[in-house]
């Protein structure tokens, strides 16, 4: 939050291990921002930073997936489970395909919500599935009545 005076400050809320706080404060310098409060809440780079504070991009979840695990070792296996936010799969074998799909809705923070008409068994073959947020209780009852 830029501020009228009183220099940069900078709170972290997670270890930074990419960058110190007084690297923080010179990229915030270079940009032209001389009093501001820096919160920051995830590990972040150097140039996550200045993408930041430059506004031009958007950082999404992603997920590496990793086909013809049936073809690997288990110490290749080994090897990649260092790798961050992967999943194993062989498509051919059909290995590990209903974990990539709850890892997908883990990721994006999605929610299956199944629909039951009064008086009716509930329709567990057709969910709708909505975007999982703190209100998303609320956003599911106001768009389909009682959840």
């Amino acid at each position: 939050t830029k501020k009228d005076r009183g220099g940069i400050t900078v709170t972290s809320t997670v270890e930074l291990t990419h960058m110190t706080k007084e690297l923080v404060e010179q990229v915030c310098k270079d940009m032209k921002i001389n009093n501001a409060d820096v919160t920051i809440r995830e590990d972040i780079t150097p140039e996550q930073l200045i993408d930041v504070i430059e506004g031009n991009r958007v950082y999404i979840p992603c997920i590496f997936v990793l086909n013809k695990i049936d073809q690997i070792t288990i110490e290749e296996l080994d090897l990649l489970d260092k790798l961050p936010n992967w999943i194993p799969i062989s498509a051919h074998e059909e290995w590990n395909l209903d974990e990539l799909l709850e890892k997908i809705f883990e990721r994006l923070a999605l929610m299956r919500v199944y629909t039951k008409p009064v008086g009716q068994p509930p329709d567990y073959d057709d969910p709708i599935i909505l975007k999982c947020s703190s209100s998303c209780g609320n956003e599911g009852r106001s768009k389909f009545g009682k959840i």
